[in-house]
């Protein structure tokens, strides 16, 4: 849920699904290779190539681990229902984490997600 406190600041609160925080948020254009290599077919080929592949490599490795997560999200979901495992409510402003705060309970998490968003709003939250 996204908030914005009395200041204009603004807010992310959101129930965690997986067990852990991912680190990537985005990744940044590479731009216009032409700008920065001559003209030359041969040479521009071979200097292509070379940002190329690292780039294609990174895209699958992504892809990759995408797939694997999409592949766990209902084992790590089944788990935390059979065994009562607690929810992580997160809590970012802008793009710095803040806090987190364990929940036990799907409503329970949303509950608190909605509170936690409450307080935001009405700048109890610093």
């Amino acid at each position: 849920m996204n908030v914005v406190d009395p200041n204009g600041a603004r807010w992310t609160v959101r129930r965690r699904v997986l067990p852990w925080r991912r680190r990537v948020h985005g990744v940044e254009g590479l731009g216009d290779l032409a700008d920065f290599v001559p003209v030359d077919d041969g040479l521009f080929g071979f200097i292509a190539g070379l940002v190329l592949i690292p780039v294609v490599l990174v895209f699958a490795l992504v892809i990759g681990e995408v797939l694997v997560l999409l592949l766990l999200l209902p084992v790590f979901v089944l788990l935390r229902v059979a065994f009562g495992r607690p929810w992580i409510v997160d809590v970012y402003r802008g793009e710095q984490y803040v806090r987190s705060e364990r929940v036990v309970g799907w409503r329970a998490a949303g509950e608190r997600v909605d509170t936690i968003a409450d307080e935001i709003r009405a700048g109890l939250v610093k």
